[in-house]
């Protein structure tokens, strides 16, 4: 069940061999919105190897910070919505820290949420592919792993 989350970042590097060292090439004052299509697996003790999909999206404010909003819903075992308001941290052009807090909804239960992770930005010209980890703290429930790739596009 792990590879459910594996296949999707291997999937990404062998796709991307080519593109490693180009990082985002394009201005983010020309196109400051972002907004990607997530896919990945999530894991918790309880349930492993759920199938996520979701929406990241960001507005850029400087050559360090973006803010943004990200809505995942992960299917099987554990079929929850998890809403976010982000900020990301651009270390570099391509690498990403992403922080934020938010919540996570499963059933008629809502858990609070708060999201550190990171993510790589790979340009395959005006495509951005981003292979993706993050660990989501729930202080009430179990804490969940995330992993997936985005493919995006900045406007």
């Amino acid at each position: 069940m792990r590879s459910l989350i594996l296949l999707p970042a291997l999937l990404c590097l062998l796709l991307c061999t080519k593109t490693l060292a180009a990082g985002a090439d394009h201005d983010w004052r020309l196109t400051p919105h972002h907004l990607s299509l997530v896919l990945g697996g999530t894991d918790t003790e309880k349930h492993p190897s759920a199938f996520t999909i979701g929406v990241d999206y960001e507005y850029r404010l400087s050559d360090f910070t973006g803010v943004g909003a990200v809505a995942e819903y992960a299917r099987g075992h554990l079929e929850c919505w998890t809403y976010l308001l982000v900020a990301d941290l651009h270390l570099t052009p391509a690498w990403i820290i992403q922080v934020g807090p938010g919540f996570e909804k499963k059933g008629t239960k809502e858990h609070t949420v708060l999201r550190v992770g990171t993510l790589y930005e790979f340009s395959v010209g005006p495509v951005t592919i981003s292979p993706q980890f993050h660990y989501d703290y729930l202080p009430d429930y179990h804490d969940a792993v995330v992993a997936a790739v985005g493919v995006g596009f900045s406007f």
